[in-house]
């Protein structure tokens, strides 16, 4: 008799534990909104929940929305975006209220690109513009080196210095004199701009300290001997075929982007040092 109570102690305290288990587990559920946060396409809907609710308290949440015309929602939590702007959806318990903030965007069209992220795209220029640019570019090339003092008349842009194709492009520029004459030509020449230029020479003028030659990827001659130029770099110039750089102040010179499309011969001073080469690279060391 005395063990049947025992037993039935023992069952009724560890049901009574049990029971304080799972309400301590249940209390530890924190009640909280779905979202506190949502980004909705106008026309687009989402549903939102409280979590954690008992039965009880479910029948008795009540949801409203702060702008009902940029955000409206169901008594069963279902938001639904009806224009652009800011609302807030609140779910509401007695006295408690879980809000969650809702932003309302514009539909996309098919097509529409994010114009933050895409610029748009230029048209192409017709033959016409692109030779109209070659003859501005070229005047002020001349009006640039005549400012700094040259001592050369290049208001002619049809003279024998300037070579142009059928389309109008610019293709040859010479503004050196391999007799020795210095024209005054002083500082960095820029003809990156001439995009079809194939033949450029500014030999004998002592006072070019450099070429940028980026943009003139077709170029197939260059002549820039006798100059002041310590660095050249040709490295956007495949195309090229004859390379004179003797008597200059080059003592390095990089050549491995040359040769790739045939032989090329570069002219250099004794002593220079010529790295990149390859089977189609032709070396000529001059004196003086």
């Amino acid at each position: 008799m005395k063990k049947e109570k025992l037993t039935a102690v023992i069952l009724t305290l560890a049901l009574l534990f049990s029971g304080i288990g799972s309400m301590s587990a249940d209390a530890a559920k924190k009640v909280a909104i779905s979202k506190k946060n949502l980004t909705l396409t106008v026309g687009k809907s989402a549903t939102l929940k409280v979590k954690n609710l008992s039965k009880k308290k479910k029948k008795k949440l009540k949801w409203s929305s702060s702008k009902k015309s940029v955000a409206k929602v169901s008594k069963k939590g279902k938001v639904t975006a009806k224009k652009k702007g800011k609302a807030k959806i609140t779910a509401k318990v007695g006295k408690k209220k879980y809000v969650c903030k809702v932003k309302v965007v514009e539909k996309k069209n098919k097509g529409q690109k994010d114009s933050k992220k895409v610029s748009p795209t230029a048209p192409p220029k017709t033959p016409a513009q692109l030779a109209a640019e070659d003859r501005a570019n070229l005047k002020k090339l001349a009006e640039t080196l005549q400012a700094g003092g040259a001592n050369i008349i290049l208001t002619n842009l049809d003279s024998n210095d300037y070579d142009w194709n059928a389309a109008g492009r610019l293709t040859r520029i010479n503004i050196g004199d391999d007799e020795g004459s210095d024209f005054g030509i002083k500082g960095v020449i820029n003809t990156s701009c001439f995009t079809e230029l194939e033949e450029l020479h500014v030999e004998g003028n002592r006072g070019i300290t450099g070429l940028n030659i980026s943009g003139n990827t077709k170029l197939k001659k260059l002549d820039c001997s006798d100059t002041g130029i310590s660095k050249l770099d040709v490295s956007k110039n495949p195309a090229l075929e004859r390379l004179y750089c003797e008597r200059s102040k080059i003592k390095t010179l990089d050549v491995s982007a040359l040769g790739k499309r045939g032989e090329v011969i570069i002219y250099v001073s004794q002593g220079v040092q010529v790295t990149g080469t390859n089977a189609n690279t032709k070396i000529s060391y001059m004196k003086g």
